[in-house]
């Protein structure tokens, strides 16, 4: 299941379908970072590295531009969070390629 990361996203599967892979939906974690870093050039850093699954430098970067007020506090605290819940999901199409699962409907890159 692909999901924009919403809480109640990760049970409504379960009810549905079983078993299911959660995807974080990579459009809705780009929207969020771009809203949140308030510079396209500090956007694109932050996103490559979700998507080289380097969250550690995101969470390091996202805490020196809150220290420093480069971003809104809430919108970084929420960033945070999105990505601190659904770290697990960002990655979940290349581990069921990886175990030889044909995914039907892989992450499209839409911006």
């Amino acid at each position: 299941m692909v999901s924009d990361g919403a809480g109640w996203c990760g049970q409504i599967a379960p009810d549905w379908v079983a078993p299911t892979a959660w995807q974080l939906d990579h459009f809705h974690g780009k929207q969020k970072i771009t809203e949140a870093a308030r510079d396209p050039e500090r956007a694109a850093r932050w996103w490559s590295w979700v998507a080289e699954n380097n969250l550690d430098a995101l969470g390091t970067s996202l805490r020196h531009c809150l220290t420093n007020g480069l971003i809104d506090p809430e919108a970084g605290r929420n960033l945070m969070g999105y990505f601190h819940r659904g770290a697990a999901a960002l990655q979940t199409y290349l581990r069921l390629r990886e175990a030889g699962h044909s995914p039907r409907w892989p992450p499209v890159d839409r911006g």
